[in-house]
């Protein structure tokens, strides 16, 4: 169990390319939340990420770095709210942080068409104008 909320949550950011907006869905909505002195038996299936009060589930947890910040990767849950969400920090059930965090959260870009099939169409038995 936690012994006292003295972890401090010091950077959210889109995992995709490291900028502070993420969207709200799609294939870019993920997080990585740079955290520092989070226990060291704390594992992905005891961690919850609440965002906006909505469980998310880690993926993956780094290794400390030179500055002892780790790194929390999390897809965004099924969110249609935007602006600056809460993000907390829980692991069995107690807060791990000392206040919640803010994430950037934005509407999705446009989706990008796909070209699923093409055809000429019907082509008559002298073939098509421009083509032989």
């Amino acid at each position: 169990m936690p012994d006292s909320p003295a972890r401090c949550i010091v950077r959210i950011f889109n995992d995709w390319d490291h900028t502070p907006a993420v969207p709200c869905r799609g294939r870019y909505a993920s997080i990585s939340i740079a955290v520092e002195a989070l226990p060291m038996d704390m594992d992905i299936l005891d961690l919850e990420i609440r965002i906006g009060g909505v469980r998310a589930n880690a993926v993956s947890i780094s290794e400390p770095d030179k500055q002892g910040l780790q790194q929390i990767l999390a897809p965004l849950p099924a969110l249609e709210q935007t602006g600056l969400i809460p993000v907390d920090l829980h692991w069995f059930g107690e807060r791990l942080t000392f206040e919640p965090a803010h994430v950037h959260i934005v509407p999705p870009g446009p989706v990008v068409p796909r070209i699923v099939a093409f055809s000429m169409g019907p082509v008559a038995s002298g073939g098509h104008p421009g083509f032989p």
